[in-house]
């Protein structure tokens, strides 16, 4: 019997081994690499502004819009990590706990590296109905100030 090697099945095999990488990775968040980079904020222009409130006020009204919108990649940043600092620079008063979706988005669509090695999370807080975003990129959580992800148990992922 001969072996799958399309391009269509090895992209779905390193799809179905980041997920479980990374999923891996949630439930079991000692493996997570350290995330030492607290950089400065990278250069980001007017259509990053736009970009970031639109996906806010498309995530309050309609999470299928904003995931449509987030499919629209404006690649600008090398990394998660980036995307995040200048998203929280964007929204600097706003409560970021209430913006996970928008940004875990932003940093997904933003990101270079998220396309190969990232993977978006959504959790619930059982027994609650709390729902959180966040991301794993590159075997760590890019964003330093979200640590209420733990918390939370994953229900869907993006890729």
């Amino acid at each position: 019997m001969e072996r799958n090697t399309s391009p269509v099945h090895r992209k779905e095999c390193q799809e179905n081994e980041k997920l479980s990488n990374s999923f891996e990775k949630v439930m079991n968040p000692y493996l997570l690499k350290s995330q030492k980079r607290f950089g400065e904020v990278p250069y980001y222009n007017n259509i990053d502004i736009l970009y970031a409130k639109l996906l806010v006020i498309l995530c309050k009204r309609s999470f299928i819009l904003a995931l449509l919108l987030s499919k629209i990649r404006i690649v600008r940043f090398n990394d998660a990590v980036d995307a995040i600092s200048v998203f929280r620079d964007i929204f600097p008063k706003h409560n970021q706990k209430t913006l996970c979706l928008p940004r875990s988005l932003f940093a997904a669509s933003a990101s270079r590296e998220f396309r190969r090695s990232g993977v978006l999370f959504i959790g619930v807080f059982l027994p609650s109905r709390h729902m959180h975003a966040w991301l794993i990129e590159n075997d760590s959580h890019p964003d330093n100030l979200d640590d209420i992800w733990i918390c939370y148990q994953p229900v869907a992922t993006i890729i």
